[in-house]
């Protein structure tokens, strides 16, 4: 049995520090790069091995050095990897960090990609499922067996997807970014973008904001969360460890208000290395 199963996105990351972007045409020297494994759900999955769940990640992964190379390091991490569909490469981000701890990604991705079925005999053994953009329609394609077989579904709205609609309504959590509101609903404050997705049917909305915090509308009144505060090194991946912190808190059994708070606190020890992975390896051990 399961704690979670995450189906997403795994990727290499290579990521370095710079003190100033370069101009075209110029070389410079970058302060530290580091190889690792990345990806919103794979990420997460990391976190909540670490934290001691038992996880499991379905998605793509490339027959090459890159996808060795990712799935040596979810092995290594304790997750179950028996599930995986082969494609021909492996996706990349190369990432660029400023000395503020903000970013720039370039990355590639799958063209086109059809939904898979997901064996009913594996939904049957977690207690809840994590999506992300890259398999919202291998979600839609199987929500009606994962509802019927009393699951509670994780979404990460990173961006707007067809059928996000329907997503918006079905799924328990629906955990978006600030950037979301603004590719889904143009300009419009995110409080008043949180009324709309639970006006569409959302169950629970909550929207992480940032070096902000998040924010959800919580049993009739707003709730701020604000962002745990570290000497920040490289934002990526908080997003990815907000998510894990969540789900952590529900399997715990505690309320969403609860789960957000630690989530925050998770978020803030992300951002203190570089990469999404680096600054647990310790951390961890003291919660």
């Amino acid at each position: 049995m399961f704690d979670c199963i995450g189906i997403g996105r795994a990727c290499l990351d290579i990521l370095g520090i710079y003190h100033r972007f370069p101009k075209i045409d110029e070389k410079m020297k970058i302060k530290r790069i580091i190889i690792e494994g990345g990806g919103q759900t794979s990420t997460a999955l990391v976190v909540l091995s670490r934290l001691g769940l038992k996880v499991k990640f379905i998605g793509r992964i490339g027959k090459d050095l890159a996808g060795k190379f990712v799935l040596e390091k979810m092995k290594r991490e304790g997750i179950d990897i028996n599930d995986v569909i082969w494609e021909k490469e492996t996706p990349l981000a190369m990432i660029f960090v400023s000395r503020t701890g903000k970013r720039t990604i370039l990355y590639s991705s799958y063209e086109k990609l059809e939904p898979f079925e997901i064996d009913e005999r594996i939904i049957r053994k977690t207690r809840i499922m994590l999506f992300d953009p890259q398999e919202s329609e291998t979600l839609l394609k199987n929500l009606d067996r994962i509802k019927s077989n009393g699951i509670k579904i994780v979404y990460d709205a990173e961006k707007k997807v067809k059928g996000i609609e329907r997503i918006i309504r079905e799924v328990d959590y629906f955990i978006a970014s600030s950037s979301f509101i603004k590719d889904y609903f143009g300009n419009m404050r995110v409080k008043d973008g949180i009324r709309k997705l639970i006006k569409m049917g959302g169950k629970f909305v909550c929207v992480t904001l940032g070096e902000k915090g998040s924010i959800t509308f919580y049993k009739g009144k707003w709730i701020h969360v604000p962002a745990f505060k570290v000497k920040v090194v490289d934002t990526t991946g908080c997003g990815d460890t907000y998510h894990a912190g969540f789900i952590y808190g529900i399997l715990k059994g505690w309320d969403e208000v609860r789960s957000m708070k630690f989530a925050s606190y998770l978020a803030g020890l992300c951002a203190k290395g570089l990469g999404g992975r680096e600054a647990f390896y310790e951390d961890l051990n003291l919660i």
